[in-house]
């Protein structure tokens, strides 16, 4: 019966054959129902040793609690005197070994003591007691987080952890816990008790954590700083969410968020620090709203089935020898006629399509194929004929138009905000390239804590060229830029670079600018560029006007010099290309300055972000479907005013 079907199916019979026996056999041994089952053990064993380990943390923070809130209790229930009050706070100091310093913050007219801002703290410095008075001018301890935000949640609270840069040198935290008086049936609010504790017990615990051999713990406050973490590099010095951001860890933002928000789970993700994939439990502690985290690696994690890993190599082995025999044994038999179809398959692989096909008398599947083959071979020649003429010319415009694009875009700062740890300026900026690549360019960064260098430039020409210079001009800007330089010091460190080894004479209009966000100052300096907006808090927009000047890459005579001009909190910078300007509609009429002007008159009071996409949108509806022959590129730049600065808090 066999004898009578088709190729295909006698080969089929056989090798199915043995692999049906390989598969039974594979699930005889159930790997997976195996593998799931020491994962959940391990996951117990994780979230066991979490639980233990959290009690710890619990016991000493429940107990450090105690504390400042019995001293609250007893001020709030008796009269004492200053003197008492500081004996108080030294016995506190003194007799709690976890207890680094405490303070009684009084309001504001209720301390014991005739001084509007009172507030005594006490604090180990080496085998010592030190004192200080918080309640100095230079320091409004009442604007303080530790201080305010008891006072107005009117609950006692654990602060976020910080390093104190003062006596201690330490990774600290402060437990805070507000005090009254009750008089008449009313309660009046008279102070704040703090007790600052090192967290150097905690990183013991956290870190003394293992499940398996290379599992580790670490531990995020309330806001996602990372207080704990087997690498000493990023404790306190990075958030987790920015941790994640930046990292190649595979951990998702959404398990990021559910830690910060106290929830408790497990996920899987890949680990860069271990090497490997491996698995996370996460819970929240009680009495400060931490989140402590266990990892464990998976390649552990499934050690103890190894086992089961050699049996399924060997299983393997045994029926690939039983397949490469049968497919052998009968192969030879059964595909024979093959053979000459092999060689000259071979000689067709090498590029020649003249080949002569054997002859094949047979009608089965061998006959069918020696038909197509010829008919394949047919087709190759027009084919092959076609694609060489195109894929050479394709290829190398696709290569270099991916090049350029993901250079340009590359170099381009595209995360806004930008600086989100600073709340004293605002940055948005977009550039829409004309043609899969371009020339222009825009880049911000702080030269150093107050002085912020911003830039915009517009590349001669387009294409890969363009988009290579513009590469150039960008790093050019970021190496040769140091603290204390002035705009016109800058600009001509970059033209003395770009004109030496600028062999295709192609230049960049530039403008860059340096603001001192502590005063307002802004030194800039034009290099043929657009004259910049500037967008006063009262509504009056005004042209930014500079000296006359060529582009970068022209000329090393060229001596570029810088103007200054004085900013006010809430004043704003507007700064393009000229592609903007230059924007052609269907009638090829410009866009130009006055309908700039006017859309920046009338959103001069809105976001950076708002006043960028106003301008973007208002020049795609005056060019309706017209393509553009040039690149559009738009920064905007407020200050934004922060108030009186305050030193750090150190308790």
């Amino acid at each position: 019966m066999i004898k009578n079907k088709g190729f295909a199916f006698k080969l089929s019979i056989y090798i199915l054959t043995v692999v049906s026996i390989i598969f039974l056999l594979s699930f005889i041994f159930n790997y997976y129902i195996t593998r799931n089952i020491i994962l959940d053990n391990i996951k117990e064993t994780a979230k066991r040793i979490t639980y233990e380990n959290i009690n710890k943390i619990e016991d000493v923070l429940n107990r450090i609690e105690k504390v400042p809130s019995t001293l609250a209790r007893f001020i709030e229930g008796s009269d004492l005197t200053d003197a008492q009050l500081h004996d108080f706070i030294k016995k506190i100091v003194l007799n709690n070994d976890e207890i680094y310093g405490s303070a009684v913050a009084f309001e504001t007219g209720k301390a014991p003591v005739r001084q509007s801002n009172y507030a005594p703290y006490y604090y180990k410095n080496g085998d010592k007691l030190g004192y200080i008075n918080l309640g100095v001018d230079e320091y409004n301890f009442h604007q303080q987080d530790w201080y305010k935000i008891p006072k107005e949640m009117n609950t006692a609270l654990w602060s976020e952890p910080y390093f104190d840069e003062g006596a201690g040198n330490i990774l600290m935290t402060t437990y805070s816990v507000p005090f009254y008086k009750i008089s008449n049936g009313k309660s009046e609010f008279l102070g704040i008790v703090t007790a600052d504790i090192s967290l150097s017990w905690l990183q013991e615990i956290v870190s003394s954590i293992k499940v398996l051999n290379n599992g580790f713990a670490f531990l995020l406050s309330k806001k996602g700083e990372i207080i704990t973490h087997p690498n000493p590099n990023i404790i306190m010095k990075e958030n987790i969410i920015d941790f994640v951001k930046n990292s190649p860890e595979e951990i998702s933002l959404d398990m990021v968020y559910k830690m910060l928000a106290g929830e408790e789970g497990y996920e899987r993700f890949e680990s860069i620090y271990l090497k490997n994939f491996a698995w996370v439990f996460y819970i929240s502690l009680p009495s400060s709203n931490w989140s402590l985290a266990v990892i464990f690696p998976e390649d552990e994690l499934y050690s103890s089935i190894e086992i089961l890993y050699q049996v399924q190599v060997v299983l393997g082995i045994v029926g690939f020898i039983l397949l490469l025999i049968m497919i052998i044994t009968f192969s030879k038999k059964l595909t024979k006629p093959l053979y000459s179809l092999s060689k000259a398959t071979k000689v067709i692989a090498q590029g020649n399509f003249d080949v002569s096909l054997p002859l094949v008398q047979s009608e089965d599947e061998i006959g069918d194929l020696t038909n197509s083959m010829q008919f394949m071979l047919r087709e190759l020649k027009t084919y092959v004929k076609n694609l060489a003429e195109t894929t050479a010319e394709k290829e190398k415009i696709e290569s270099e138009l991916r090049i350029a694009h993901e250079i340009q875009m590359g170099m381009i700062p595209k995360t806004f905000p930008p600086f989100p740890t600073r709340s004293d300026v605002d940055i948005y900026a977009e550039l829409i390239p004309a043609k899969e690549v371009g020339g222009d360019l825009y880049d911000y960064f702080f030269l150093d804590d107050s002085h912020l260098c911003v830039t915009v430039g517009d590349v001669s020409g387009k294409g890969v060229p363009a988009s290579l210079l513009m590469a150039v001009t960008r790093t050019l800007l970021r190496s040769k830029a140091q603290p204390g330089m002035k705009s016109d010091e800058l600009v001509n460190l970059i033209n003395e670079n770009l004109y030496s080894d600028n062999e295709s004479r192609l230049f960049v209009t530039y403008f860059l600018g340096i603001i001192d966000l502590s005063n307002g100052n802004f030194d800039y300096t034009s290099a043929g560029h657009n004259p910049p907006y500037v967008i006063r808090k009262n509504g009056t927009v005004e042209l930014l006007e500079s000296p006359h000047s060529y582009p970068l890459g022209i000329s090393n005579r060229t001596s570029y010099k810088s103007s200054q001009i004085k900013l006010q909190f809430g004043d704003k910078l507007f700064l393009y290309t000229d592609g903007i300007t230059e924007a052609m509609n269907l009638q090829e009429i410009m866009f130009e300055d006055d309908n700039l002007k006017t859309i920046l008159d009338n959103n001069y009071s809105e976001s950076v972000e708002i006043i960028a996409n106003e301008v973007m949108s208002g020049v795609q509806k005056f060019a309706e479907d017209q393509d553009q022959y040039d690149d559009m590129t738009v920064v905007a730049i407020e200050l934004v005013e922060v108030g009186q600065r305050q030193p750090k808090n150190n308790n």
